[in-house]
């Protein structure tokens, strides 16, 4: 009976994250979260972070939390962030948003699917689950700087392996930094931007990469003396 219930939950659970995930998508391809809408706006809703900063404040880490959930895509939101609450203060609201939304998507995958994956697959995962055990933080280092990993697809993966959720939560909040940095940067100077894309040029994009792959180095570092 317990068995069944729980079964009854996931799928409740399942069926709600789908139909969240499809109003975000759709709010996301309207044109009142797009660029576009923003740039026109951008003025007006200044205005309103200046007069109330600490509730635009709350709304901004809300609504950014809702978007990273469950959909890709939150570069429009830390351009807007960096034009409406400055580099530093939208840096700091984008690390806490993307570090819950993340921990978040990682409990809930590891609810729906984790353990059951983690049962099914010990055998094959022993390797796997080996490697992440001495060097997991490392890894997800290097996939956090390197902006070229979706950030709900790396939630997702994440959550249905056995790192822990305080690993999780560090390795992201630190390894977003980079690329938020340049996000906001950009969003100080919005004007001269006809779209998210234009932000990471290919040697931006390369340096963040190289960036990443020096998370990599204790990892070599450590095999390389177990090897002696």
């Amino acid at each position: 009976m317990s068995t069944l219930l729980s079964r009854r939950k996931k799928i409740a659970l399942f069926s709600l994250i789908i139909i969240i995930s499809c109003a975000i998508y759709f709010a996301h391809q309207s044109s009142y979260l797009s660029f576009a809408y923003f740039n026109q706006k951008k003025d007006e809703l200044l205005y309103l972070v200046q007069t109330n900063e600490l509730l635009a404040s709350l709304i901004f880490i809300g609504l950014y939390i809702l978007v990273t959930l469950f959909t890709p895509g939150a570069a429009m939101f830390s351009l807007a962030g960096g034009f409406l609450f400055g580099v530093l203060k939208a840096t700091a609201f984008i690390v806490i948003a993307a570090t819950i939304s993340g921990s978040i998507t990682f409990l809930i995958m590891r609810y729906l699917l984790g353990n059951a994956v983690q049962q099914k697959y010990a055998v094959r995962l022993k390797n796997f689950n080996h490697e992440l055990h001495h060097y997991g933080s490392y890894y997800l280092l290097m996939v956090r700087v390197i902006p070229i990993f979706p950030f709900f697809l790396v939630n997702s993966i994440i959550g249905l392996t056995k790192i822990r959720l305080t690993t999780f939560a560090w390795t992201t909040a630190l390894g977003i930094i980079p690329g938020t940095l340049i996000y906001t940067f950009a969003g100080k100077q919005i004007g001269n931007i006809n779209s998210p894309r234009d932000v990471l040029s290919l040697p931006l994009l390369l340096a963040l990469i190289c960036l990443g792959l020096l998370a990599l180095i204790p990892v070599f570092i450590k095999k390389r003396q177990k090897s002696l």
